[in-house]
């Protein structure tokens, strides 16, 4: 049976990967969503229709992805809008008005009481047990998705953790002849969760890249900006206002090959993340053959052997100490990057990924 399954844009990473499976996927656009896919980031699929009104007759499933903030968007330094989860709020209380089947898909881990505070607190790791309570009573009843094994615990949710799944052979393993590479581009904005002093602390020294743009830093960027060339037009100027669509999917596609291959460029990737259940950038790195050097969080052990296939740090000054280490040795930090691919490539099997989700919709 091919379903029809009711969501909206929201990662777009995440959702290329979620749309190969086999069902028609209706993304639900409207003023209350501010969030559009991304053609920059991934092409969209030919599965995928935009809707602006709902019709329970041509809804089987809904999957509604949100995070931590959607109940309280504004807390502290937050950078997001107070309307941040008004899709989700309202799609989840249509399809319980309505008896349309859903599953929350949690990109989130548990809310911290320093979230959104900037810089290193002291207070850091305290969970806000009421938000985690409030969530829990919000989803009562309701099969919720997370994307590692600890942020499911955590969060105590009815439902199953699927970690990320990639196809291997989009990720062909590059040159890798430059240096150290990250990915965080909100790095100034939440500090907090992306770890930004660790990055401070690395880019003083060590020559550091970060894939972004110079907006990010002004004048006087701490490392250096690395960004994906932008395609240029792919159809004749004639046909490209009538197959805008295929014009797109077109642009999308050789800027994510573009992507790929600025990532496979460089030896090393450096991950300072604190409160993110499974960063696809450092997936994505590994399946290029990078050697990572990672934060400790959020099932690292299933993918990361310290010294075999990655270091894991807890200091900032180890950090420093294992990319200076990989720098010098050229030859380990090539093994390191492979070994790490191999084992990328059986945890995150895009086929592996594929089946946990299409056991569980089969469920409902």
């Amino acid at each position: 049976m091919k379903l029809n399954i009711l969501t909206y844009s929201w990662h777009t990473g995440h959702q290329y990967e979620l749309f190969k499976l086999p069902f028609r996927f209706l993304l639900y656009q409207s003023p209350e969503n501010r969030l559009f896919w991304n053609h920059a980031v991934r092409p969209l699929p030919w599965n995928v229709q935009f809707i602006s009104k709902l019709d329970k007759r041509h809804i089987d499933i809904a999957i509604l992805p949100f995070d931590e903030n959607i109940l309280t968007p504004t807390i502290h330094e937050s950078p997001l809008s107070s309307d941040w989860g008004n899709t989700f709020h309202l799609l989840f209380h249509w399809c319980r008005e309505h008896r349309v089947p859903m599953v929350g898909l949690c990109h989130g881990t548990v809310p911290r009481k320093a979230r959104f505070k900037q810089g290193a607190q002291t207070n850091w790791q305290e969970v806000d047990e009421l938000a985690v309570t409030q969530f829990r009573h919000l989803l009562k009843g309701t099969p919720v998705v997370c994307n590692s094994q600890q942020a499911f615990r955590e969060w105590g949710f009815e439902g199953k953790a699927i970690i990320h799944g990639f196809d291997p052979d989009e990720y062909p393993i590059g040159p890798r002849k430059l240096g150290v590479l990250m990915t965080s581009a909100n790095i100034l904005t939440n500090t907090f969760n992306q770890g930004g002093w660790i990055f401070e602390h690395c880019a003083k020294e060590i020559p550091l890249n970060l894939l972004g743009t110079d907006k990010l830093f002004g004048s006087k960027p701490p490392c250096r900006i690395i960004s994906v060339p932008d395609p240029q037009a792919v159809l004749p100027k004639l046909i490209r206002k009538r197959c805008q669509r295929l014009e797109k999917w077109l642009w999308a596609k050789r800027k994510y090959m573009e992507y790929r291959k600025t990532v496979g460029m460089f030896s090393i990737y450096l991950n300072t993340t604190q409160f993110s259940t499974m960063p696809r950038s450092r997936a994505e790195a590994m399946l290029c053959g990078l050697s990572v050097v990672t934060t400790p969080y959020y099932d690292i052990d299933q993918f990361i052997k310290h010294g075999v296939s990655g270091f894991i740090f807890r200091e900032k000054e180890d950090a420093v100490d294992y990319l200076r280490y990989l720098i010098n040795n050229k030859e380990l930090c090539i093994k390191m990057g492979l070994n790490g691919r191999a084992l990328a490539e059986k945890v995150f099997h895009i086929n592996r990924y594929l089946a946990e989700w299409q056991s569980l919709l089969n469920q409902l």
